[in-house]
């Protein structure tokens, strides 16, 4: 796995050079407009490639897995390139991070509230909510949440005296 991800950042070192030496140059080469580039490593072995668009910046192995940057998510990818951990910014503008297995349902959702609070929830194999940490409604107290294997209410609790 080393090898492979030596192979991405030499190809980011090499893009981020060529830019600086562009750069460095006392010519103006003016505006320069592209609808992606992509860099590849076609070693025999490994097949990474760092593709850059006007949406997103993405980054794999020759297995599937690596990075993407995009949309306000910053989105790691596992070897069958499926969706497994999220850092970003929610609807509402807070931090949210995602945790998912590998069938990209989600496991654990960690994640700013409309009161400034954060908030913890639990997932089953179903994608179904089953526990909730968070501040209450009127984000003065804790509140516990459990819910059955359907994601229904089932049971809560109000650290409210």
């Amino acid at each position: 796995m080393k090898r492979y991800t030596i192979g991405l950042i030499t190809g980011v070192l090499l893009t981020a050079s060529a830019f600086m030496f562009m750069g460095a140059q006392t010519k103006n080469l003016g505006d320069i407009k592209v609808k992606s580039i992509t860099i590849e490593n076609e070693d025999i072995k490994d097949k990474s490639t760092i593709l850059l668009t006007n949406k997103s910046i993405n980054m794999h192995n020759g297995y599937g897995g690596g990075i993407s940057l995009g949309r306000s998510v910053i989105a790691l990818v596992n070897n069958k390139g499926d969706f497994v951990v999220g850092l970003g910014i929610n609807d509402g503008g807070g931090g949210l991070i995602d945790l998912r297995n590998g069938n990209e349902q989600g496991v654990i959702k960690i994640n700013t509230t409309a009161g400034g609070g954060g908030s913890i929830t639990i997932l089953n194999g179903k994608n179904n909510d089953i526990i909730q940490l968070g501040p209450s409604d009127d984000g003065d107290h804790g509140l516990i949440r459990l819910y059955d294997r359907y994601g229904d209410f089932g049971w809560g609790k109000s650290g409210k005296k």
